[in-house]
C-alpha cells in the first residue's frame, strides 16, 4: 500500500469533517472564537490520532466512515491540548507548526476559551446523531474510554505531571519521564486505537491487541519526535535525549515500533496501515529531511 496517499485520504476526510462544523458564523460575537479554534485546527498535523481511529475500524473489517465523529474528537482534543501547551503558564512557546501560537494571534484570553470549546466540541461528536445506531452501552464505554485518556488520569495528568517535575533540580529519572509521556502523549494515542474499538463491539482478544498496539505505539512515538526536536536543536529536559544517548533512543524506539507491530499477529492484511504507520513513526526518526514525506513543522505528527 502507498502510505502518503493512505495519509492524504483519511485526513481529507477528518478535514472535511471538521470544516462543516467549524464554519466561522458572520457577524457574530462568536466569530474570533471560531476562528480561533480554526488557526490551530486547519491546515493541522498529518491527523495520525484521527487516521489511527480510521485504521483501527479497519482492521476490525468495518467501514471506517462509522467512527469518523470518534476521529474527529480525538483531533479536536489534540488541537486543544496544543493551544493551552503553549501558553505562558505552561510551556510558554510562541510557535507552533512554523506559525505563531494561538495565543500569539488572538491573545492569551480567546486562545483559553477557543481550548475550552474545542474540548466541549470533542464530546458534542462523541454524541453525534450518527452513532445512534451503536448500542447504547457501547457508546458510553467508548465517551468513557477517550474521556479518561484526556483527564486527570492521561493526558492533563502527564501535563501536570511535567509542572511538577519542571520545579525539580534533581536530574531527571528515566521512569518518571516514561511515566510523563505515557500519560501526555501515549494514553490518547492508545484511545485512537481502543475507542473506536470500544463502540464497534471489537472481541477482547482484538481490543487488547489493539490496545498493546497503542500503547508500545505511543511511547515509540514520543521517543521519535524528541529525537528529531533535538536534531533541529530543541533540547528538552523532558525528553528521552536527555536521560539516555540518541543510540540508545533509537534502539527503544526500534523496540517498540517492532513490539507494536507484534500485537497485530492475530489481525491480517486489514491490519497493514497500522503496521506501516509504525514503522513510519520510528523511522522518521533517523533524518530530518525524508523528500516529500518529509516532516515539515506545519505537517508535525
Amino acid at each position: 500500500m502507498n502510505l502518503e496517499q493512505y495519509f492524504l485520504e483519511k485526513k481529507k476526510l477528518v478535514d472535511q469533517e471538521l470544516d462543516k462544523y467549524f464554519q466561522v458564523p458572520s457577524k457574530s460575537p462568536f466569530s474570533k472564537l471560531y476562528e480561533a479554534m480554526r488557526y490551530t485546527l486547519f491546515p493541522g498535523g498529518k491527523r495520525i490520532r484521527a487516521i489511527l481511529a480510521l485504521a483501527s475500524a479497519e482492521a476490525l473489517k468495518k467501514d471506517p466512515l462509522e467512527v469518523l465523529p470518534i476521529a474527529c474528537a480525538l483531533e479536536i482534543i489534540h488541537n486543544y491540548s496544543l493551544i493551552h501547551d503553549d501558553l505562558p503558564a505552561l510551556d510558554d512557546d510562541d510557535l507552533r507548526r512554523g506559525k505563531p501560537s494561538n495565543h500569539i494571534q488572538f491573545g492569551e484570553d480567546i486562545a483559553i476559551l477557543a481550548g475550552d470549546a474545542l474540548l466541549t466540541a470533542a464530546f458534542e461528536f462523541l454524541s453525534h446523531p450518527t452513532l445512534q445506531h451503536f448500542d447504547a452501552k457501547k457508546r458510553i464505554e467508548a465517551i468513557h474510554d477517550l474521556s479518561r485518556a484526556a483527564g486527570p488520569k492521561g493526558m492533563a495528568g502527564g501535563q501536570a505531571c511535567e509542572i511538577v517535575e519542571r520545579k525539580k533540580t534533581s536530574e531527571r529519572d528515566c521512569a518518571i519521564l516514561e511515566f510523563l509521556h505515557i500519560h501526555k502523549t501515549g494514553m490518547l494515542i492508545r484511545a485512537s486505537l481502543t475507542t473506536p474499538a470500544l463502540l464497534l463491539d471489537a472481541p477482547t482478544k482484538a481490543l487488547n491487541s489493539l490496545k498493546r498496539y497503542g500503547e508500545h505505539l505511543g511511547l515509540a512515538f514520543q521517543i521519535a519526535d524528541d529525537i528529531q526536536d533535538y536534531q533541529k536543536g530543541k533540547f528538552s529536559n523532558f525528553s528521552y535525549p536527555a536521560t539516555s544517548s540518541l543510540d540508545e533512543c533509537r534502539r527503544r524506539a526500534i523496540e517498540l515500533k517492532e513490539s507494536s507491530i507484534k500485537a497485530l499477529a492475530s489481525f491480517g492484511k486489514e491490519a497493514d496501515p497500522l503496521r506501516q504507520i509504525a514503522c513510519f513513526v520510528v523511522d522518521n526518526m533517523h533524518d530530518k529531511e525524508r523528500g516529500s514525506w518529509a516532516l515539515k513543522p506545519e505537517q508535525s505528527l
